[in-house]
């Protein structure tokens, strides 16, 4: 089960790959390959698209809960991985 839940992400991430090959400006495909990442455990990466989101749609109050539930999720493993 595990595994079919990773390969729906690496598809996932493949689909949001091509949104925003297609248009860079489209966030929502940002989201959708944040949130694929998560699921791959790519926090790092998902961060990143967490805050290309908000760039894109600044008054998204999703997408900045979302960023920072992100951001919270990379400290504290940065912060298990040093003790």
């Amino acid at each position: 089960q595990a595994a079919v839940k990773l390969e729906e992400a690496g598809g996932a991430k493949a689909d949001a790959d091509r949104a925003i090959a297609a248009d860079p400006q489209y966030a929502k495909g940002y989201h959708r390959r944040a949130v694929a990442l998560m699921m791959l455990g790519k926090h790092q990466d998902a961060l990143r698209d967490y805050r290309k989101v908000v760039q894109l749609a600044p008054r998204d109050a999703a997408a900045r809960q979302n960023l920072a539930e992100c951001q919270k999720l990379v400290r504290r493993l940065a912060f298990e991985a040093a003790i």
